[in-house]
């Protein structure tokens, strides 16, 4: 299967980038409208987790001590903005330098990705609120492993090198050197 196939069907490069919108998306709606947030059943997902962790009512919760309803969405908008941050770095070091085949940055997406989607599952199953959208976190996460997979630096040498880069002979040493403007326009 080539490349343009594996793209279109989901799965490859394009399908790992379109997961980390879909996470910074997430993370600017819970930062932004955490009570609207749909989870599962379609209901919010701030009021949801309340309810599932403890139990009681998020409505009763918001009338009867609002400071303390207030303080929940406030952590909640916290963690979307986190969210948020951890899918900007990760988008900025896929397109630089992960495409360069800085190895830093293969370990980098693993452990960052791992942290942020492991926390927002351990969030969700705590709480007791998986819907489609909790659930596309665990698919989510699969596809990033199966793109880090094949682009392991102890598959591909030392670098992590994109398809196409002229690969250093072994023992040989790198200088790098700024781009020309003739080498800069071909790249």
């Amino acid at each position: 299967m080539n490349a343009n196939t594996a793209e279109r069907d989901g799965s490859g490069r394009w399908a790992a980038v379109v997961q980390r919108w879909r996470r910074l998306a997430w993370g600017a709606g819970a930062a932004a409208i955490p009570g609207h947030l749909p989870g599962p059943g379609g209901a919010p997902i701030l009021p949801a987790g309340y309810e599932g962790y403890t139990g009681g009512s998020w409505h009763q919760l918001a009338a009867t001590s609002p400071q303390t309803a207030g303080y929940i969405t406030l952590v909640f908008r916290m963690y979307g903005i986190y969210i948020v941050a951890f899918g900007l770095l990760a988008v900025a070091i896929a397109a630089t330098a992960f495409r360069r085949g800085d190895r830093w940055a293969w370990w980098a997406l693993l452990a960052g990705n791992t942290i942020a989607f492991v926390s927002a599952m351990t969030y969700d199953r705590i709480v007791g609120a998986i819907g489609p959208f909790e659930w596309s976190e665990y698919l989510g996460l699969a596809v990033i492993y199966a793109s880090l997979a094949v682009t392991a630096p102890v598959l591909t040498g030392a670098r992590a090198v994109r398809p196409g880069a002229a690969s250093p002979e072994p023992g040989t040493v790198r200088v790098a050197r700024p781009a020309t403007r003739d080498q800069g326009a071909s790249a």
